[in-house]
């Protein structure tokens, strides 16, 4: 049997593939999150953006990666467990 050698090997998917990621604008992170543009634009301004922003040109950019590694790592387990955090 003779063994196939590949000019080109496959790529693994490694920490820096998330560079070559898409960026997506502030309309679908807005919908995504439930909240307006004007409200990502506020948390920016005040610095608090629980993800990396970034600007191509001029426009306000996010990785859809990030914002979904932010959601996951700020879910509670119900709403009243929420409710408790923001209360104390």
């Amino acid at each position: 049997m003779t063994e196939t050698k590949f000019e080109n090997p496959p790529r693994t998917p490694t920490p820096d593939a998330t560079r070559d990621e898409p960026f997506v604008g502030i309309n679908e992170v807005a919908a995504i999150l439930s909240v307006s543009p004007a409200t990502i634009r506020k948390w920016r301004e005040k610095d608090l953006m629980p993800f990396p922003t970034y600007y191509v040109g001029r426009a306000l950019r996010f990785k859809l990666s990030e914002v979904r590694a932010a959601i996951t790592s700020t879910r509670h387990l119900n709403s009243a467990e929420a409710y408790e955090l923001r209360c104390a």
